[in-house]
């Protein structure tokens, strides 16, 4: 839990649980196995995601290296659309993958679907970020390895600001 508070309020949604306590709330995630699911945006059954996921996975020793090799692929290969000045929505792991191009949490999207066909359970994670005067969503994945959670923010290299993979070797 967050600063160790008591939650006054739970409720499940998805995969989360949300305790809220004032101002500060804790999500708790499930068992890792409950992310490994694909859905219409996750999409585990896209033709292309399988081959990418397949192509990848086949130069990869284990899990870490794939999950780096999917990571790598995700923020070199698929430009963010704001950045490369795309006007282009896409949503859908496949959409993503075959436009080559996407906001972060769509890229999240492509990275997480990749990762579970691989037997890699990969959340989701959204924060509410502030921009000038208002907020945008960024939209990032969180990775089972090793016994534990990582963050991954696929977005993408800028000026200011390097996104890696976790855990290093």
């Amino acid at each position: 839990m967050i600063g160790g508070a008591s939650p006054r309020f739970r409720r499940s949604h998805g995969n989360y649980n949300f305790g809220v306590t004032g101002r500060s709330f804790a999500l708790q995630a499930q068992h890792p196995a409950a992310y490994l699911d694909g859905d219409s945006v996750v999409q585990l059954d896209d033709g292309a995601v399988l081959s990418l996921a397949h192509d990848l996975r086949r130069s990869a020793s284990d899990d870490i290296e794939f999950a780096q090799a999917a990571f790598h692929w995700v923020r070199d290969e698929v430009g963010h659309s704001y950045d490369v000045r795309d006007p282009r929505v896409t949503l859908t792991a496949g959409e993503v993958l075959r436009e080559r191009v996407g906001l972060c949490y769509a890229k999240s999207h492509l990275l997480a679907a990749l990762l579970r066909v691989a037997g890699i359970p990969t959340g989701l994670c959204y924060q509410r970020l502030t921009h000038g005067d208002g907020y945008v969503l960024h939209g990032l994945v969180a990775v089972y390895l090793e016994g534990s959670w990582h963050r991954q923010d696929p977005r993408g290299n800028k000026e200011g600001g390097h996104c890696r993979v976790l855990p290093d070797r």
